[in-house]
């Protein structure tokens, strides 16, 4: 099987740029946050946490009111930090790596060409995520911003649901015609010149008229 490689740029806006910054930075809190839970676990009581206790642990920390702030981003990018920090502690007991270090404060953001990114690298998984997470956060922003916008214009009576103009109009009545002279809805979408699901939502009565 011939293996094909794909590059891919992201041009984020200045919205997704912030909500990125804050998404990692709450990622680094997290990160550090648990691992020096575990550290202290591990030092001064000869603990090992494994992945789901760290987990609760997350739980436990985006419930307190001081930290409300971690549930303003996605909880997939901070549940992904855990199963990297889980795997490098995997690493320091199989002695094939340091214990895990901390994420520096200094580390930022910055957007260019991914070149060749191995998206099967941890690295690359998180990057992905964060991205993913970021485009799904933003889609469900808009879609309840449209939700609230169509409810305030429905009180407002400024509202009247999507409209077609007399042309389009007319041509669903020719459809219709042909419709009744035995033509299949298919053949009489393209007889009258509209489109097929364009007939299928006007005999649904989908469609209101232009005015």
């Amino acid at each position: 099987m011939k293996e094909i490689a794909i590059k891919q740029r992201f041009y984020p806006t200045s919205e997704q740029v912030a909500l990125l910054e804050q998404t990692f930075g709450c990622v680094r809190y997290i990160y550090n946050s648990i691992l020096r839970w575990r550290t202290d676990a591990f030092y001064n009581e000869n603990q090992k946490v494994n992945y789901n206790a760290a987990s609760s642990r997350l739980t436990e920390l985006k419930k307190d009111s001081e930290l409300s702030w971690l549930n303003d981003v996605s909880c997939v990018p901070l549940q992904q930090s855990l199963r990297h920090q889980q795997t490098a502690f995997k690493n320091f007991f199989e002695g094939r790596a340091k214990y895990p270090a901390f994420k520096g404060k200094r580390i930022h953001l910055e957007i260019h060409d991914l070149g060749g990114l191995d998206v099967t690298s941890p690295t690359g998984q998180m990057v992905v995520s964060v991205l993913g997470s970021v485009a799904q956060m933003q889609r469900e922003q808009t879609l309840e911003k449209t939700r609230i916008g169509i409810e305030r214009a429905k009180a407002e009576g400024k509202f009247k649901g999507k409209q077609v103009s007399e042309k389009t109009l007319k041509a669903v009545e020719q459809a219709k015609a042909f419709i009744e002279k035995g033509l299949s809805k298919p053949q009489a979408a393209k007889a009258a010149g509209i489109g097929v699901m364009t007939l299928y939502r006007h005999l649904n009565g989908s469609y209101q008229k232009k005015y």
